[in-house]
C-alpha cells in the first residue's frame, strides 16, 4: 500500500464521529472502547491483528510523518486536541499533499 492509500483507509476507518476517539495521549487506548484515534487508524490498516503493533514499519511512520506536516503537530496531540471536523481535514490536507 502507498502512504496515500494507507491515509484513506484510516481516513475511511474514522470518517464517522462514532468510530473516531480522542485520549490516547493521556494512556494508551481511548476513551471510548471500539473507537480509534487517527494513527490508531492507521495501524489498524497496517497490521489488523491487535496483538502485532506495526508502529516500528516503513509504512506507519510515513503516515505519521505525512499527517505530522499536516496538522503541524504530532497526530497523536492534534487527534486529542482538535475536533474530528478538524481531525478529517487534516487527513485531506496530507492525501492531497501525497
Amino acid at each position: 500500500m502507498t502512504t496515500k492509500e494507507v491515509l484513506e483507509a484510516a481516513k475511511k476507518r474514522i470518517e464517522d464521529p462514532v468510530n473516531w476517539g480522542q485520549g490516547a495521549k493521556y494512556k494508551y487506548g481511548v476513551v471510548r472502547p471500539g473507537t480509534e484515534c487517527a494513527m490508531e487508524a492507521v495501524g489498524r490498516v497496517l497490521e489488523p491483528d491487535i496483538r502485532r503493533s506495526p508502529h516500528t514499519t516503513a509504512g506507519y511512520q510515513q503516515a505519521e510523518n505525512a499527517l505530522k506536516a499536516a496538522m503541524g503537530e504530532s497526530p497523536v496531540y492534534f487527534n486529542d486536541d482538535h475536533t474530528h471536523a478538524e481531525v478529517m481535514e487534516a487527513f485531506d490536507r496530507a492525501i492531497e499533499a501525497l
